[in-house]
């Protein structure tokens, strides 16, 4: 799996005091025929033991989609960034 296989999808989190759009959540969408939701994705990796490596293209992926609707003015910059992913429990960078 590589990281054009993957996009993301910036759901908005809008307050209901002010309705101004808080966060963003960034939501997966396959761009594989065989693979049909998310799930149908984290299941592969598990599978075939690249968990860590779908959650670090999820991470620094959604991450960089946000940066980019950030400059070209297609959202404020100060919302919250959500990005939700199964956990395999090794460290997203390594810190050296």
């Amino acid at each position: 799996m590589k990281r054009e296989d993957i996009a993301y999808y910036y759901q908005p989190i809008v307050s209901a005091v002010t309705g101004k759009i808080r966060a963003l959540e960034a939501l997966m969408h396959v761009e594989m025929s065989m693979l049909k939701s998310p799930e149908d994705v984290l299941c592969l990796a598990k599978e075939e033991k690249c968990l860590h490596d779908l959650e670090r293209i999820t991470f620094f992926c959604a991450a960089e989609g946000y940066c980019r609707l950030r400059a070209n003015g297609k959202v404020r910059g100060d919302e919250l960034l959500f990005v939700n992913w199964y956990v395999s429990n090794q460290p997203i960078m390594a810190i050296d």
